[in-house]
């Protein structure tokens, strides 16, 4: 709270008009540790709690135009998971923190970031044998850039094979002794200028024939 009054001085008589009062409030201090983990379907993210907020306004970005999201009415609330989103795409969300006090809120400055779902989880995987090679085929999956194979052996899991188009939906491992199970997990990949994101791993086992 301030005020404020001008003075006259004339020789050396000063004047002095009466006081004009005002009062501010300070912004909240702007969001920190903003964290963001997604599935195919949702992004969920975090942040440091603001000891200085009331709480927090979530805006996403869509159709052109900031949209607001949800208003949280407590400052010990840490997250927030937005639903009903398309796999593999990037979405751009914002928050900031604001400030109750009486009839006044101030707010904070945005704290802006991009989160980008993950391409949806392998469907229709299927295995064949023979004694000395196992095929296995799936489903193209729509929402990946490719996909990365796996096989279970000397204890951990082995990268067998990365195949760079989603139109690739079968792999042959070769090599195989007869009589014997393995195992082998995909998932779909997908990449968009420099960040990659991953669905789960879909996970099958087969025995070879002997």
């Amino acid at each position: 709270q301030y005020r404020v009054r001008a003075y006259y001085t004339n020789g050396s008589t000063t004047t002095y008009s009466s006081y004009t009062n005002i009062s501010g409030t300070t912004k909240p201090s702007n969001m920190t540790g903003l964290k963001a983990t997604s599935t195919s379907s949702s992004v969920t993210f975090s942040w440091d709690k603001n000891d200085s907020a009331t709480g927090y306004l979530i805006q996403q970005y869509k159709d052109g135009a900031w949209t607001h999201l949800r208003q949280l009415a407590r400052n010990n609330v840490l997250s927030y998971t937005a639903t009903g989103l398309a796999p593999s795409t990037i979405y751009q969300f914002r928050i900031r923190a604001y400030y109750t006090n009486g009839s006044s809120t101030t707010y904070s400055d945005y704290t802006t970031f991009r989160a980008m779902t993950k391409p949806s989880n392998m469907t229709g995987l299927k295995a064949t044998s023979t004694a000395n090679s196992v095929t296995i085929s799936w489903d193209k999956n729509d929402s990946a850039t490719g996909y990365l194979i796996q096989q279970y052996k000397d204890g951990k899991w082995t990268h067998v094979r990365q195949l760079a188009r989603n139109t690739a939906t079968t792999y042959t491992a070769t090599g195989l002794t007869p009589s014997t199970t393995y195992q082998y997990r995909i998932r779909a990949y997908y990449t968009s200028g420099t960040a990659t994101t991953y669905s789960d791993y879909t996970t099958i086992s087969i025995k070879t024939t002997s």
